[in-house]
C-alpha cells in the first residue's frame, strides 16, 4: 500500500505491493528523504544544451530520371506502289492516327510519289498504311519515307504511354 503522506525525515520510501512476484523485500536502490520537499512533487531538472549552430539541411542529390525514350521507330519495310508497314519499340494505338501525313516517294521502283490512305494493326507495335498514288514524280532516286509530327501514331504502354511518334524526314526504304 503506497502511503498518502510524505515520509518523516531520514526514513525510507519503501512501496509495498502484496502480491509476491512483484514484492522487493530488500532493495539497494534508496532515496533520503531530505532530497524531497514537503510541498512540491520530485522535479526532473535537465542540464542546459550547448547551442549548437543549425547547419542547413544536406540536401539529397535528386537523381533526375532521364526523360524516357519516345515511341522509336525500328523498321519500316515498303511494298511498291502498295503499301508500308511500320514497326515501333512498343505496343501503339492507331485510332488518332491521320495517313495523309505518311508520304513515300519511290525514285526505284515508280518513280512516283505516295500519300497514306488507310491504316490497319498488323501487331501490337507493328501498322500498315495503305498508300495512294498522287501521279507526281518522285525527286529521288530511291525509296524515302515521311511522316508529320502529327501522324498519330501513340504509344500504348512502354516508357512513356500516350507518348506521340514525332514522325520521320526522308528515311531511306527499307529500314534498317
Amino acid at each position: 500500500m503506497l502511503n498518502e503522506e510524505w515520509p518523516e525525515r531520514g526514513s525510507v520510501i519503501s512501496l509495498l505491493i502484496p502480491h509476491s512476484a512483484f514484492r522487493v523485500p530488500h532493495s539497494s536502490f534508496r532515496i533520503p528523504h531530505s532530497s524531497f520537499s514537503p510541498s512540491l512533487p520530485p522535479m526532473l531538472l535537465f542540464p542546459p544544451t550547448e547551442f549548437r549552430k543549425r547547419r542547413g539541411r544536406r540536401r539529397r542529390d535528386v537523381q533526375s530520371a532521364s526523360p524516357p525514350v519516345a515511341l522509336t521507330l525500328i523498321a519500316a519495310e515498303y511494298f511498291p506502289g502498295m503499301a508500308v508497314t511500320l514497326t515501333f519499340d512498343q505496343p501503339i494505338d492507331i485510332d488518332a492516327i491521320v495517313p495523309s501525313a505518311i508520304v513515300v516517294q519511290d525514285g526505284e521502283f515508280t518513280q512516283t510519289r505516295y500519300v497514306g490512305n488507310g491504316a490497319d494493326l498488323t501487331g501490337p507495335t507493328s501498322v500498315e498504311i495503305s498508300l495512294v498514288n498522287t501521279t507526281e514524280e518522285s525527286p529521288v532516286p530511291d525509296v524515302r519515307l515521311t511522316a508529320a509530327a502529327n501522324v498519330g501514331i501513340i504509344a500504348t504502354d512502354g516508357p512513356i504511354p500516350g507518348g506521340a511518334w514525332t514522325g520521320i524526314t526522308n528515311l531511306v526504304l527499307p529500314f534498317p
